[in-house]
C-alpha cells in the first residue's frame, strides 16, 4: 500500500469512532452490528462480550466485512 493511501485510510479511521461489522450467522444470513472501536494504526480493536453473537459468528467463520458511515 502506498503512503498516500495509508494516510487517507488512517484519516478515515481516526475521524470516526464507530463502524458496522458484518459477520455470517450459523443459518447463513449476514449479521450487521454497529460497534465502537479504537485503533493502533491500521489495527482496529472492538470491545465486546465473549459470548456475543458477533463473536460466535467470527469464531465459526473469520470472514468479516466492515463499513463506515458519513462523519
Amino acid at each position: 500500500m502506498d503512503s498516500a493511501l495509508r494516510a487517507q485510510i488512517l484519516e478515515l479511521i481516526e475521524a470516526r469512532g464507530t463502524l458496522v461489522l458484518a459477520t455470517l450467522r450459523d443459518d447463513g444470513w449476514p449479521q450487521a452490528t454497529t460497534v465502537a472501536y479504537a485503533n493502533a494504526g491500521l489495527t482496529l480493536y472492538v470491545a465486546t462480550g465473549g459470548d456475543a453473537q458477533k463473536v460466535r459468528n467470527i469464531r465459526r467463520c473469520a470472514n468479516v466485512s466492515l463499513t463506515y458511515g458519513a462523519p
